[in-house]
């Protein structure tokens, strides 16, 4: 599974210069999990509850994720696939717990 990263260690490594290459977003039954990949680390990185050891953060509003993003500068596009979309996994994305 991809490593995790909670909220403020993503706005530290934001603030120590790394910048949100592309945002994936999984849709599970209106629950909102991000995916975020990052110039300064390889591969995608889910947004951790509060701690990168904790499970994946839902949102349960699309627009409170976008407006998380935009504070933390990221501009570009939000790709949402469907929980079941074979798409997230060829992309490295897992929804599985690590073993």
């Amino acid at each position: 599974m991809q490593g995790r990263l909670s909220e403020a260690l993503l706005a530290k490594a934001l603030e120590d210069g790394a910048t949100i290459r592309r945002a994936v977003v999984v849709d599970a039954a209106g629950d909102y999990m991000l995916f975020l990949r990052l110039s300064d680390r390889p591969g995608y990185l889910c947004v951790a509850k509060r701690r990168p050891i904790d499970g994946p953060k839902a949102w349960n509003d699309f627009r409170t994720l976008q407006r998380m993003l935009h504070k933390q500068g990221y501009r570009g596009a939000v790709c949402v696939f469907p929980e079941g979309s074979p798409f997230p996994g060829r992309l490295g994305i897992s929804l599985g717990t690590p073993v």
